[in-house]
Formats: C-alpha cells, sequence, structure tokens
C-alpha cells in the first residue's frame, strides 16, 4: 500500500515535470506563449477529470486545435492590460481632485480584469466556446463564483512570485499551477450547473463543461 502510493506520488511529479517542460518550450518562440499556455491547461483539465492522457500528444493536439483562439485571445486581453497599465500611467500626471476617483475606477478594474484573468485559461479549453466568448465566459464565473476565482488568482500571483524569486521551479510549478487552477475553475463551474439546475452537487470526479 506505501509502494504504491510513493509510486503514484512519483508518477505525478514526473508528469508535472514533463508538462512543465513541455509548456517551457512551447513557449520558446514568445508568439506562442498563449498556445502553449492552452495547451497545458487543456492537458490539466484531462486529468481534473480523472482522465490519464498520453501527455505529449494530447498537449501537442491541444496545442494545434487551440492555436488560433488562444492567440487571439492572447492578444485581446494582453492590448486590455496594456490599456489599464497607460491609464495608471496617465493618471498619475493628473491633478489630485480628479486622480483620486479616476484610481478607485481603475483600481476596481484592475480587480475585475485579475479574477477574469484567473479563468481564462481553463476556459479556453472547452470545445464549443469561441474565442469572442472565452472573456466573457471567464467573467461570468469570476462575478458568479469570486470566492474559488479570487482563490486561483491568489495561486497564479503566488507561482509567479516564487518563479521570480526562485527561477527552477520552473521546472515543474507551471503544471502544479496549472492543475490548482483548473481544479478550482471545475468546481466553480459545477457550482453555477447545480445552482441552475437545482441539483444537489456532484461528486469531484464528474467531468464538466465550461
Amino acid at each position: 500500500m506505501r509502494f504504491g502510493r510513493i509510486h503514484a506520488i512519483l508518477e505525478a511529479f514526473a508528469n508535472h515535470v514533463l508538462l512543465s517542460l513541455l509548456w517551457l518550450v512551447g513557449c520558446l518562440p514568445v508568439v506562442t506563449i498563449p498556445a502553449s499556455t492552452a495547451a497545458m491547461f487543456a492537458v490539466t483539465r484531462r486529468w481534473a477529470d480523472g482522465d490519464e492522457p498520453r501527455l505529449l500528444g494530447e498537449f501537442g493536439s491541444a496545442f494545434r486545435r487551440l492555436f488560433w483562439r488562444s492567440s487571439l485571445v492572447g492578444v485581446v486581453w494582453l492590448a486590455a492590460g496594456a490599456v489599464l497599465c497607460l491609464d495608471f500611467v496617465i493618471i498619475g500626471h493628473m491633478e489630485a481632485g480628479v486622480r483620486r476617483p479616476l484610481w478607485v475606477l481603475l483600481a476596481g478594474l484592475s480587480v475585475i480584469y485579475a479574477l477574469t484573468s484567473a479563468n481564462v485559461g481553463p476556459v479556453l479549453t472547452g470545445r464549443d466556446v469561441e474565442w469572442r466568448r472565452v472573456v466573457a465566459n471567464a467573467a461570468l464565473v469570476a462575478a458568479a463564483q469570486p470566492l474559488p476565482t479570487a482563490a486561483s488568482a491568489l495561486v497564479l500571483a503566488s507561482a509567479a512570485t516564487l518563479v521570480w524569486v526562485f527561477p527552477p521551479v520552473l521546472l515543474v510549478l507551471p503544471s502544479v499551477t496549472a492543475y490548482v487552477v483548473t481544479r478550482l475553475h471545475v468546481r466553480a463551474v459545477r457550482h453555477l450547473l447545480d445552482r441552475a439546475t437545482g441539483r444537489t452537487p456532484r461528486s469531484s470526479g464528474q467531468p464538466v463543461s465550461g
């Protein structure tokens, strides 16, 4: 029993290392960062649903399938973030009386942006989601399930901080982070579906779309 548990832990660790390496290699051309990230989330989504796909084949298939959708969403969402940053710079040069209410407004928009961003990765993996609907669906989940979404944002922020402090964790942390965020997202979507249909909460092993 103990040996089986240790074997399972080592296998999971090896899978996370391999997926993180695949993600890093997929990000090397820079312009493929959105597609590589979407492919990583597609794999972790399969794991969260209780499946055990062939890692390399699943990653490559998802990379090709989600390339254009993730690239378009990535460009649009990055542009939105750049506009927010530019607004902060512009407001910083305004008079104090005008600056204060605009700071509050931009801070609120930044929170919405961050919470929505936490759901974009998992939403991208949906097979029937058009690229125009990805951000809208991510924002809907963030608004309807703020606690798991905030937890996802905290996980992402913590992972980014840890990578900044100790870069070698890139060998395993990207996959682990994507898996945790995916599990939180699946749980949030499950609660939304159960609330909409009036059903009792489902077991964590049941796959959910979204």
